[in-house]
């Protein structure tokens, strides 16, 4: 009985001596531009450029998500997956990440009425008289409603509703009109 115990004991102190835990990833993200906010599998560990540990998920075949966002930029992610059986993070995971953020489009719409002069009123705010350029910048999400009132003094009020869809593939979420008319 004291044999097989002292054996384990040796099995397990050789195990622990030769590294089999769970071992962890230096590595260094930046992007293009500075200043992205950076997530690892949803929790967010700082902006870029930002040094961290990625720590060994328990398993096998693990899936390491790095996600950078940016405020006017399109999400970027990267996703690493440990390939083969006994991957360790060390060798899914890069010691340098980088992400190129895209910018997201903005879409300028002309705005004229006939007459001109009308108080032009966007989402419920006053932004000026026509003609007017009214700019809109793509969203990635729930899909936007833009609600357009012009007023004028004398006539009835005229609106336009422009809506966004959600996107299937490639396609932007913000397809507008170059030109809205509004005729009194």
């Amino acid at each position: 009985m004291y044999k097989h115990s002292f054996l384990n004991l040796m099995i397990i102190c050789l195990l622990l001596i030769s590294g089999c835990g769970l071992k962890s990833q230096k590595t260094q993200i930046t992007s293009d531009p500075t200043g992205a906010e950076v997530y690892l599998q949803h929790d967010f560990l700082g902006e870029t450029p930002i040094e961290t540990t990625v720590e060994q998920q328990i398993g096998d075949y693990n899936i390491y998500f790095l996600r950078a966002e940016k405020d006017g930029y399109i999400p970027n992610q990267k996703i690493y997956k440990e390939q083969f059986f006994g991957d360790t993070v060390v060798e899914a995971v890069p010691p340098k990440v980088h992400f190129v953020m895209e910018k997201r489009k903005k879409h300028v719409i002309s705005i004229t009425s006939n007459p001109s002069g009308a108080k032009l009123i966007f989402n419920g705010n006053v932004i000026g008289e026509t003609p007017i350029k009214v700019s809109i910048q793509e969203n990635i999400g729930a899909a936007r409603v833009f609600n357009f009132t012009a007023e004028m003094k004398g006539f009835k009020s005229k609106h336009k509703m422009l809506k966004e869809f959600v996107p299937e593939g490639k396609e932007s979420p913000s397809q507008f009109p170059e030109s809205i008319h509004f005729e009194f």
